[in-house]
């Protein structure tokens, strides 16, 4: 059996979803796994499978981003599984710029932890994009076929974040 290849969490880049564009979480996936106790909590391994992978499975999957003005970028998603009938929420989209730094849309608890991070991030599209958020969204998200079985296109609406316990708001400068 070959030794399977592992990156942390944010060490997966452009470079890494070209060579695998799927990445499953190990503490999640590999219970059974002789490597299981050599990985730590931050580890993905390299889906080289070549069956889709469940819809529960948490991982890291390539997806490519078109925006309202017709640009196309290219980054990823995080499943975790259940639907809250957010895409933001669920998906966790992060885009890449020109230099492969993260831009994520997703922000979490910004109630808790504060807004600069997502200041940064909003900042940093416009600069890559140029103009401003509203003539950018919504972004439309596209993963590959066979990753989850079926293709998955979503459309979405702008960066977002908790606002508070269970509030989230939706930010897209429109």
């Amino acid at each position: 059996m070959t030794k399977p290849i592992f990156r942390n969490c944010d060490d997966i880049g452009p470079s890494e979803l070209a060579s695998f564009p799927v990445w499953v979480y190990c503490h999640l996936t590999d219970y059974d796994e002789p490597w299981y106790e050599d990985v730590d909590d931050e580890a993905y391994r390299a889906w080289t499978d070549d069956s889709p992978i469940g819809n529960d499975t948490v991982a890291i999957v390539a997806a490519s981003f078109r925006t309202h003005a017709g640009i196309l970028l290219q980054g990823f998603i995080e499943t975790w599984g259940d639907s809250t009938g957010n895409p933001v929420l669920d998906l966790k989209p992060t885009i890449f710029d020109a230099d492969g730094h993260r831009i994520a849309l997703w922000h979490g608890a910004t109630y808790q932890f504060g807004t600069d991070h997502l200041d940064d991030c909003i900042a940093r599209f416009e600069r890559l994009l140029g103009g401003s958020m509203p003539d950018h969204f919504p972004v439309r998200v596209e993963v590959k076929a066979n990753v989850f079985g079926d293709a998955l296109t979503d459309s979405l609406p702008g960066f977002a974040s908790f606002s508070g316990p269970g509030e989230t708001t939706v930010i897209n400068g429109g």
